[in-house]
């Protein structure tokens, strides 16, 4: 149920990757969190507070459930909302944005309205960033390579009044190689950016 399904074992090393940016006491928002994996990974790590946003009540179901058993339920919330939809209403700035939606562009023709997707999430998601922030932003779209998801960043920022300092470039983990013959199969790209 909900836009996504699975336990998403390719963001594995992304997730553990990112505990390295959160700080004790930090503040971690969880776009598109399906079952709050980066959420729940964030607070393991010593983040104060987490919201995971996803639309699907039977994931945050999940989420919270995942939170009690390892004890991190107090601080966990979990909000059932479309993303953007989240993001246009808030005033708070959080230390940690985590953008993992599913995929905007899932054939050629879909790619000039799915950039402008990730163009306007990314924009939002950074307008919500703490100055000196962490936002780790995410595509699964095989239609759209890292320098164009690079160039995406670089305008969501610029929209933003962000300036940009790229700290990771990353892609799936080790367990789900990339054939050099099939390009497409190098389909998850993953920035890691601090944002002023």
């Amino acid at each position: 149920e909900g836009q996504k399904t699975g336990a998403f074992l390719d963001q594995e090393w992304n997730r553990c990757v990112m505990t390295h940016y959160v700080f004790d006491g930090a503040h971690v928002l969880d776009l598109f969190s399906y079952t709050g994996a980066w959420a729940l990974h964030a607070l393991a790590a010593g983040a104060g507070a987490a919201t995971a946003v996803d639309t699907s009540k039977h994931a945050l179901n999940l989420a919270q459930e995942n939170a009690e058993r390892n004890h991190l339920a107090q601080a966990l919330t979990c909000v059932r909302e479309p993303a953007v939809d989240f993001l246009k209403k808030q005033k708070k700035h959080w230390d940690v944005i985590v953008l993992d939606p599913p995929a905007f562009v899932k054939s050629r023709r879909d790619l000039e309205e799915g950039v402008k997707g990730y163009i306007d999430v990314n924009r939002r998601a950074l307008s919500r960033l703490r100055p000196g922030g962490i936002l780790v932003t995410c595509s699964c779209s095989q239609h759209i390579d890292m320098p164009t998801f690079e160039r995406i960043i670089l305008t969501a920022g610029k929209q933003a009044g962000k300036s940009l300092r790229l700290l990771e470039s990353r892609g799936q983990g080790p367990d789900h190689p990339v054939l050099m013959c099939m390009p497409e199969t190098r389909y998850l790209k993953v920035l890691v950016l601090q944002a002023t």
